[in-house]
């Protein structure tokens, strides 16, 4: 299913707030309680409209625009649905409540600057590597995604939904519409991580960590656009 079999965006679909992000690649099971949750999914299947879930259903915020693949009733009147996301989309217009009803357009990502963009998926794959054999549980088989996908914004949105990221850092991350931005953001993130687990096992093979604050700006040098950063400041 695409957003090519639907009305052309932006248009008019009821809205769906949700307490995690999800992601344009997913198909998810949600669970529904609140009547005007169930009265909103129920429109979109009468309509045979797209459903735009996010965190917030407020004008500009980011979230995915979707399709409902199925509804299912369950006991105490409460509702599970199999939703499908398509594309990123960003709320225009709140045009009424109860169900909470939006204009909602698709997010169209920049993508000037196509040499950087590979560069940096370059770079996010040599830390993929590092990260996988730090934990286990973080899959080799995303370098294979980088290589097989033309879709660098499919690629972060995959990777970013195996991190544990806070639900500020995600959606900070998730409404970039600069590509090379979204991936430069990404790379941090998965620095972060490989740094906490730098952390932890020096804490488990006994060694002390001293902590001390500073008075200064520090900067991080973690891709290779950093090191021009760097080179200016020290002029």
């Amino acid at each position: 299913m695409t957003l090519e079999n639907y009305n052309e965006l932006p248009t008019e679909i009821p809205v769906l707030k949700e307490k995690e992000l999800i992601y344009p690649f997913m198909i998810i099971p949600i669970f529904l309680e609140k009547k005007e949750d169930i009265i909103a999914v129920q429109k979109a299947i009468n309509d045979h409209s797209l459903l735009f879930v996010s965190i917030n259903d407020e004008p500009g915020t980011y979230g995915t625009i979707g399709t409902i693949i199925r509804k299912v009733t369950l006991p105490e009147g409460r509702v599970k649905i199999l939703f499908q996301g398509l594309e990123r989309g960003k709320i225009l217009e709140v045009t009424d409540k109860n169900p909470t009803m939006a204009i909602v357009d698709k997010v169209t990502p920049l993508n000037k600057e196509a040499k950087e963009v590979n560069a940096l998926l370059e770079t996010l794959k040599e830390h993929i590597l590092t990260l996988s054999e730090l934990n286990p549980f973080f899959p080799k088989g995303f370098i294979k995604i980088i290589d097989t996908n033309s879709d660098a914004n499919r690629i972060i949105d995959i990777i970013a939904s195996s991190l544990k990221l806070s639900i500020e850092k995600g959606y900070e991350l998730f409404k970039e519409i600069d590509t090379k931005e979204r991936l430069i953001k990404l790379i941090h993130y998965i620095l972060e991580e490989i740094e906490s687990i730098d952390f932890l096992r020096f804490l488990e093979n006994g060694r002390k960590i001293k902590a001390v604050e500073t008075d200064f700006e520090t900067y991080s040098v973690d891709i290779p656009s950093d090191i021009d950063k760097v080179i200016k400041i020290m002029k």
